[in-house]
């Protein structure tokens, strides 16, 4: 940039879901772009703008190397809904706090010995 001119500015958004997940950026006053090309199950990049908000690991061996969005299958280990798990519970509505999904993936975390922020 010319001297004199204010900087250039990058905006990063991310929207971390139940169900899906995305994100975007933009520099300056550009138009934002979307991240696409999520990996799938075959490697093949998906064009997709949002991705699956789904992780598994593929038992404790791989706890450092999970699967994400596309490349997960369905399985009784997937791990969904965890973002809730960064909440305090008192922060949760009840039927958050005491759903089905959030006990598997409070369960899911137990079993992979994580810790969530």
């Amino acid at each position: 940039m010319a001297s004199g001119q204010g900087s250039a500015h990058m905006v990063i958004a991310i929207e971390l879901g139940n169900i899906s997940s995305g994100v975007a950026w933009a520099v300056g006053n550009s138009e934002p772009k979307f991240v696409t090309g999520w990996e799938t199950q075959s490697s093949i990049l998906s064009s997709e703008m949002n991705v699956h908000s789904a992780l598994y690991y593929k038992g404790l061996r791989n706890r450092n190397n999970p699967k994400w969005g596309f490349q997960v299958s369905d399985n009784p280990e997937v791990f969904t809904w965890f973002k809730h798990l960064i909440d305090r519970d008192k922060d949760l509505p009840a039927d958050i706090r005491f759903s089905p999904e959030l006990a598997n993936a409070t369960k899911i975390v137990r079993k992979l010995q994580k810790k969530t922020i």
